[in-house]
């Protein structure tokens, strides 16, 4: 692959500094926090505390750098047929659940994991001078034990602090923004439904006539101005996301027109798992203006749903992104 790939490089690099960033305010959160109770020792504790949190996704990142940014790729070219409305709807919500709730999660165990991957990266150096099996086997053995005695001392009490209190203020931050987050996504999906069938409309004309061109640039800009006009009109008035609901399902509807009528790329799995969550959120922001009238009141929790919904979303960019890294890594890519 002759593609230097920068958007993506810049993209993981900016990721990572982001990751970094993120742990320094978590240290100055807990030691600011925790100002009163802690000794010297343990503050000093807390000046590596980012450092040493951040160190095993800088290694691995680091160590599989060309794979992460061509996996990336690869995932852009998987969901090139959406459009930039849907990608901000998506990228929105991954990154709320990202950094709220992944990155706190998967942490602690890649704190373990680091304690056996370094060591076998060390093996494997070993192995390329030659070194006897049984002066590997040991070398590995006792620099998996030593750094996980030394993760584990350093880190089971201050982690412990972490998890307390970073997650009640994540909890907090998910009460907070989820509803804004999940008001703002759905105007987004609104713009993409609209711009899905005037594309669609683009797309059978040019069915018939192959001199017609899709005014891709713009449909873009016209989902833009819609993004910030509904984003305007449901800060305005929250009941606008029941009108945001039916300009939700153009985006599935249409995606079930382009398959009954052949319309589809090769990619038309994405897209139809694109349609089924935005039929998710419509559904949900449905159940909120019922909840308002009283008709169900006290029988669902909104909450969960919009957070069930928002992780779904989220999942489901993840999971192809992953699924991406891994077939390149695999060197199982369909893009020339």
């Amino acid at each position: 692959m002759n593609d230097s790939a920068v958007l993506e490089k810049v993209v993981l690099n900016v990721f990572l500094i982001l990751l970094l960033i993120y742990y320094i305010f978590i240290w100055r959160f807990i030691t600011i926090t925790l100002s009163t109770n802690i000794n010297y020792a343990y503050n000093y504790l807390a000046v590596i505390f980012p450092v040493i949190m951040y160190l095993p996704w800088l290694m691995i990142i680091s160590y599989n750098y060309e794979t992460f940014v061509y996996g990336m790729k690869l995932f852009k070219y998987r969901i090139r047929m959406l459009s930039i409305a849907h990608k901000a709807f998506y990228t929105i919500l991954t990154l709320f659940v990202i950094f709220i709730i992944i990155i706190p999660t998967v942490t602690p165990l890649m704190m373990i994991a680091i304690a056996f991957y370094f060591p076998y990266l060390v093996a494997v150096k070993l192995k390329t001078f030659g070194f006897r099996k049984s002066i590997i086997l040991i070398t590995y053995a006792f620099l998996s034990v030593v750094i996980f005695i030394i993760i584990l001392i350093m880190l089971i009490p201050f982690y412990t602090i972490f998890l307390k209190e970073v997650f009640k203020q994540s909890l907090g931050l998910i009460e907070t923004y989820l509803s804004l987050i999940f008001g703002i996504s759905m105007c987004i999906g609104a713009s993409a439904g609209i711009g899905s069938v005037i594309k669609l409309i683009y797309v059978g004309a040019r069915e018939y006539d192959r001199s017609v061109v899709i005014p891709q640039k713009e449909i873009n800009i016209l989902e833009l101005f819609l993004v910030i006009a509904f984003s305007f009109m449901f800060l305005l008035k929250e009941s606008f996301l029941i009108i945001a609901s039916g300009f939700l399902f153009l985006s599935p509807i249409t995606t079930m027109i382009k398959r009954v009528k052949g319309l589809s790329i090769s990619e038309s799995n994405i897209d139809f798992v694109s349609g089924i969550i935005f039929v998710i959120f419509a559904l949900t922001s449905l159940f909120m203006s019922i909840e308002k009238y009283g008709i169900i009141i006290g029988l669902i929790d909104l909450s969960r749903i919009k957070l069930s919904a928002v992780l779904m979303a989220s999942i489901m960019f993840l999971v192809i992104l992953i699924i991406s890294i891994i077939d390149y890594a695999r060197e199982k890519y369909e893009f020339e």
